[in-house]
């Protein structure tokens, strides 16, 4: 076999190779890269009140912005730290997703997300 046979017959076998690879890669994540709360972003400046409940509905705080700031509530009116509820609430409108996990409930408790009604809910709820 001369040099360009053999010159022709691996470069075809690498274009199969990338072809197969490329037809063979799994499709993108629904949603992958997306905001995740596309329309909080343009809604910063009218939140008004923030709750948030962990486990077994338990409710940790309140937040409530007042006429001149934001309050926790449940301790009697004890003023919030206005610039780290400025800045989670930026950050979360900046989140994005980056993977999706499952849609099938029976595997909520093992990614921490089941809802904070279970009292073995391993996260927490934030209401806006």
């Amino acid at each position: 076999m001369n040099l360009r046979r053999l010159t022709i017959l691996v470069l075809i076998a690498a274009a199969l190779a990338l072809l197969t690879v490329f037809l063979n890669r799994p499709e993108s994540a629904t949603g992958q890269g997306q905001l995740l709360l596309p329309e909080l972003a343009g809604k910063l400046n009218d939140i008004d009140r923030l709750v948030v409940t962990a486990a077994g509905n338990k409710r940790l705080a309140t937040l409530v912005k007042g006429p001149e700031r934001w309050i926790v509530e449940d301790a009697d009116g004890y003023p919030a730290n206005v610039g780290r509820i400025r800045r989670n609430l930026i950050e979360l409108a900046e989140a994005r997703i980056v993977e999706t996990k499952t849609a099938k409930p029976e595997f909520y408790d093992r990614l921490g997300v089941q809802d904070v009604s279970e009292d073995s809910a391993g996260g927490i709820r934030l209401d806006i």
